[in-house]
């Protein structure tokens, strides 16, 4: 065993592991997690790095409503919802920052899975918080 330093945690690691380790290269990851997914019921609510103290209310409402999430790398970014009128499904999203073009670009890519889910065209809309 060797130890390493993942993002300032001191841990173990065996030493045969590291080389293809450290060859990997980070994968930019973006879900949209839907109302009171596993992710989010099960995450301890004290977690700074998973989701910033300022935006807890958003995400964890009142009595026990859990928000539907965006999740960046592993970290809850901001909040969407959707609507469904007829031929058209409206999603909803609102980000804690300003939107970079690759979360955009990944924000298009999950609605268009879930336009396959709906089985109807499906409208992205970003609204301020």
């Amino acid at each position: 065993l060797e130890e390493v330093d993942v993002e300032g945690l001191r841990v173990l690691a065996l030493r045969t592991t590291l080389e293809p380790m450290q060859s990997l290269e980070a994968e930019e990851t973006l879900h949209l997690l839907p109302l009171f997914d596993a992710y989010t019921i099960g995450m301890p609510r004290g977690i700074e790095p998973v989701l910033t103290q300022a935006y807890k209310s958003r995400v964890f409402r009142q009595q026990g409503w859990i928000t539907a999430v965006i999740l960046i790398n592993g970290s809850i970014q901001g909040i969407w919802q959707h609507t469904t009128q007829r031929l058209q499904t409206v999603v909803k999203v609102q980000l804690f920052t300003s939107p970079t073009g690759a979360i955009r670009k990944g924000i298009e890519a999950e609605v268009e899975r879930l336009a396959g889910f709906f089985k109807k065209n499906v409208l992205v809309e970003y609204e301020d918080l």
